[in-house]
């Protein structure tokens, strides 16, 4: 079964090689590719995939669980990380604490494992994320540099954020897609997953100055893929022997979320904050590194 999830989970880092080599060789600009995906193609996958569910009050919830989830380790990481790091490191590391690369690597192994309901539910789950990447995380990000009001401007101009509630009115009052436009969702899904993952290898190949801070590492490692699982599956636990809320679909898109890499979005921020954007990179490499036995593993003992 291992080896069968791995096969799985290989394609996506395949593209990450794909990524890394044209970073090198071409010199592709992250930026514009990652304003492509997040501005343009993000919105319109978020929206679509939201756009099958049959929504209820209580898949409604799953933006703010996983937001509420986020900003609380996210939090307990920055408190937690000022008795080791005194500088903005402490900062970068409650970010990535907090986030996990759902859009970029995620989607193409939901995709790969998941039917299609259950990857709508995980896309619900990764707009949550959005928020918190783009509000309480980009205000912990960015601390000293941004107010809270910056921060919750930055949060409502999200396009994902008003892909995501035209797509709930649009399901709630049972509007549907001209069938011309089928195919345009699943086209920009594809583009989306094989440009993600390229942008993290090209993101890896853009590192100048390859130190690495192994008590960094270390602590990133340990948040992403012991912390996390175990809060996700405390959560699960929770839900099973009380309100019993949510069924084993809901339950599979919070696995993957707690298991895959840290995201991206950490490395873009290092760029334009113009700090150590090289430490963040790394930390993107050596996440999605250990990620290429551990997600494969984790889904085989977690998830079949």
């Amino acid at each position: 079964m291992f080896f069968a999830l791995m096969l799985k989970v290989l394609p996506a880092y395949v593209t990450i090689l794909l990524g890394f080599v044209a970073g090198r060789v071409v010199k592709l600009d992250c930026a514009t590719i990652g304003k492509l995906l997040f501005y343009c193609v993000g919105p319109i996958v978020v929206f679509f995939g939201i756009l099958k569910i049959n929504i209820t009050p209580e898949l409604v919830l799953l933006p703010v669980i996983t937001f509420v989830i986020c900003c609380t380790m996210s939090l307990i990481v920055y408190n937690v990380s000022s008795l080791v790091f005194r500088d903005h490191i402490r900062n970068m590391l409650a970010f990535t604490s907090g986030s996990s690369s759902m859009g970029f690597f995620g989607l193409p192994i939901a995709i790969a494992l998941f039917d299609e309901s259950t990857v709508s539910i995980y896309l619900l789950c990764y707009v949550g994320m959005l928020f918190f990447e783009n509000s309480f995380g980009f205000y912990i990000a960015t601390r000293g540099l941004y107010t809270p009001r910056q921060c919750f401007r930055q949060l409502i101009t999200l396009p994902t954020f008003h892909a995501a509630v035209a797509a709930l009115l649009c399901n709630h009052f049972e509007m549907r897609v001209p069938e011309f436009l089928l195919r345009v969702p699943t086209d920009l899904a594809s583009t989306y997953m094989v440009l993600g993952t390229m942008l993290l290898g090209i993101s890896v190949a853009n590192i100048k100055d390859f130190a690495i801070n192994w008590k960094l590492m270390a602590l990133t490692v340990l948040i992403k893929y012991v912390a996390w699982p175990l809060l996700a599956l405390l959560l699960i636990f929770l839900d099973r022997k009380g309100p019993c809320l949510y069924d084993s679909q809901v339950y599979q898109a919070l696995i993957l979320l707690a298991i895959i890499p840290i995201s991206s979005t950490g490395v873009i921020l290092a760029y334009t904050t113009n700090y150590k954007p090289d430490v963040a990179a790394i930390m993107l490499l050596i996440s999605t590194l250990v990620g290429i036995f551990y997600v494969p593993f984790m889904i085989s003992l977690l998830l079949y």
